[in-house]
């Protein structure tokens, strides 16, 4: 009993480690740290029309980060490797594209970069936790009980890593860049990405500042871009920020709106996964409870907003996989 005991609580933290590198905000604030942010609502916009608080969409700068390529002109398409081509090889193709500004071809290489860079932390977590299986005895009950857990949690990064082989820390530096270049240049999916959980530090803020920078200036156009384009990890998103004022890493995202958060929510319940809507439902009371002259009217526009946006749209499991890269999406 005391092995099982052991393995459940490994398993469940390494399920919170996954979390917190797929997407950062969900350990920042978990359901039952949300209701603890919420401040006084701040005025919304219009009543009564669907996405109308949304936050405004910002115009491109006069001059782009280092390293961005302007991609304000037309760039012709790309044709993009087969996917699961070893990362180092969608370098080799795609770097040039993707450095012109190609939307596609830039898209592709953030989001294929952005996995490696996430593949990098997760081993150094694996590793960790595999040098405590050591502590306890690889051969023992226990010891074996752990490895199969770890490895069962760790099996899509040993995945990635393999796709990520010979792929350097230089190499994933650029990932955010290429994201933001490809977004820019009009990727949903590149925008999607970059607004839910950008490749940058979050413990060297200063390294990163450039891509902070950019985040701050760019993902809430990006987020109003993504869920009208009906994406369910953006809505998610926008929930969570609405909510506390945070993005990815615990970073300001803007003001916390109690209004817009039960909008959001309410848009989110069909389309969400049954532990996030768990969630959601625990915390509808409490902001309703900021705004209980509003209540019906948020729900009501998040009826409205799903239906413009989100019709025939999938239930996604944003609660396990909301932070993952999708560069399969990158060659709409």
């Amino acid at each position: 009993m005391a092995a099982m005991r052991l393995v459940a609580i490994v398993i469940l933290a390494v399920a919170l480690v996954l979390a917190y590198l797929w997407w950062r905000p969900e350990t920042e604030a978990g359901p039952g740290e949300v209701a603890k942010r919420i401040e006084k609502p701040r005025e919304s916009g219009a009543p009564g029309t669907a996405g109308a608080n949304l936050p405004a969409t910002r115009a491109l700068p006069a001059a782009l980060p280092t390293g961005i390529q302007d991609s304000r002109a037309p760039a012709s398409a790309v044709l993009l490797p087969p996917l699961n081509t070893k990362v180092r090889d969608v370098i080799t193709q795609l770097r040039a594209d993707a450095e012109r500004g190609v939307p596609q071809a830039a898209c592709r290489l953030g989001g294929e970069l952005t996995r490696c860079w996430q593949a990098t932390q997760r081993l150094a977590i694996r590793q960790k936790m595999a040098a405590q299986i050591e502590t306890v005895g690889p051969t023992t009950e226990q010891g074996k009980a752990l490895s199969n857990a770890v490895n069962t949690q760790f099996s899509s990064t040993l995945n990635d890593a393999a796709l990520c082989e010979g792929v350097t820390d230089d190499d994933t530096r650029d990932a955010w860049r290429f994201l933001l270049s490809g977004a820019m240049a009009g990727s949903k999916a590149a925008m999607a990405q970059f607004a839910v959980n950008p490749p940058l530090s979050t413990e060297d803020v200063i390294g990163s500042l450039d891509g902070w920078n950019a985040y701050r200036e760019y993902a809430p156009g990006f987020l109003r871009r993504s869920i009208e384009a009906g994406n369910v990890r953006a809505l998610y998103m926008g929930y969570f920020s609405a909510v506390t004022g945070l993005g990815p890493g615990g970073q300001a995202f803007g003001a916390r709106d109690p209004y817009q958060a039960l909008v959001y929510a309410q848009a989110l319940l069909p389309l969400a996964d049954l532990q996030t809507v768990s969630q959601i439902q625990a915390q509808i009371p409490k902001l309703q409870a900021y705004v209980p002259d509003r209540a019906q009217e948020a729900a009501r526009e998040g009826e409205a907003l799903r239906a413009k946006y989100f019709a025939g749209a999938e239930q996604t499991n944003v609660s396990a996989k909301l932070g993952v890269p999708r560069p399969e999406d990158c060659a709409q």
